[in-house]
């Protein structure tokens, strides 16, 4: 359905690797329809894509066999950029990014591409907080139900952060914390051990600065969060003209 728009020009696809569970997207670059589509059309593959899910340092080596293998077919003889696609953010939390960086060198073996990786989610996620506020709590069957006023369910859609702070002093007890909104299964936590929380308590959850914001929904008519800006010891309104400086 694209014929019109990339025909006698240079593109990149986004390629699926064999037999593995990491994506469903992706062009299966043997397949015949697509080799005659390409030749048909004069199209050149400038640029691949490939996507395999959180990486390891051993992990490069599958994507590299796997290089090897697809990069000898015809239709891929103009490649000139690898984009390696991101999950690199365990790599930065347990300290393994050199070497995967020196693992890096084995796609240089394969031949002289320009590689790309895409650190969006481990460069934005790891610097957000969300800051929260408890709107009600209720004692129900031996547990503590806690509704916070912000919503998991409209916040967090694939995969949700977890509490780090609170200003509550008091004993840590089984609770249940659940976001704003009418939806069943709006949670942030069930049977969580946690500093028991009442009305105004205030709650830290992290990390939250990736996929929450272009990904949220606004169910009820629920807005996004206000979003600060932290530096220099001063907190700052995005979008705003208030700013707050900590004494």
């Amino acid at each position: 359905k694209c014929e019109e728009f990339i025909k006698n020009k240079e593109i990149g696809v986004r390629i699926k690797i064999d037999n593995t569970p990491y994506s469903r997207f992706g062009i299966d670059i043997k397949d015949k329809e697509f080799q005659n589509f390409i030749t048909i059309n004069n199209i050149k593959i400038r640029k691949v894509h490939i996507h395999s899910g959180e990486k390891s340092p051993s992990s490069i080596t599958e994507v590299c066999n796997y290089l090897k293998k697809v990069l000898n077919n015809e239709i891929l003889r103009n490649v000139k950029t690898i984009n390696l696609g991101g999950g690199i953010t365990n790599l930065l939390i347990n300290g393994e990014i050199k070497n995967f960086k020196n693992q890096l060198s084995e796609v240089g073996k394969i031949g002289d591409y320009e590689i790309i990786l895409e650190p969006g989610r481990a460069i934005s996620s790891l610097c957000g907080f969300l800051v929260t506020s408890v709107i009600a709590a209720d004692i129900s069957n031996s547990k503590k139900d806690v509704t916070l006023d912000s919503s998991a369910y409209n916040l967090f859609p694939w995969f949700l952060p977890r509490p780090i702070s609170t200003d509550s002093r008091k004993e840590i007890i089984t609770q249940n914390l659940w976001g704003n909104t009418c939806f069943e299964y709006d949670s942030f936590a069930r049977d969580l051990n946690y500093p028991e929380l009442d009305m105004d308590n205030k709650i830290i959850f992290y990390p939250v600065g990736a996929y929450s914001k272009n990904n949220h929904k606004t169910l009820h008519r629920i807005p996004y969060p206000n979003e600060y800006h932290f530096l220099n010891n001063k907190l700052t309104l995005i979008g705003g003209n208030y700013e707050y400086s900590r004494s």
